[in-house]
């Protein structure tokens, strides 16, 4: 019900997710990794990205809206995608 928003900023002027990384959102957990390209960079938690006013939330069944976006005064080439899993799964 509603509009669910979770907005993610780094809160770093210039920091942005570089081509090859990957930030990964688990609104079941309510977590938030950044899987950087690199297999010499462990991945790292950035729960604190998430802004205030961002509500982690449970799709329901069925057809859903998904949005991407970005505040890049320059065209942003970022591609946004989507995965599910059975609780048991994960």
């Amino acid at each position: 019900p509603g509009s669910p928003q979770l907005t993610i900023d780094s809160g770093v002027p210039g920091e942005n997710v570089l081509t090859g990384d990957t930030v990964v959102v688990d609104v079941a957990r309510h977590s938030v990794v950044y899987r950087p390209g690199s297999p010499f960079v462990a991945p790292f938690t950035v729960r604190n990205w998430v802004t205030a006013g961002s509500d982690f939330f449970n799709l329901p069944p069925g057809e859903n809206t998904l949005a991407f976006g970005s505040a890049d005064s320059l065209p942003v080439y970022g591609t946004f995608g989507v995965a599910w899993a059975w609780a048991w799964q994960v």
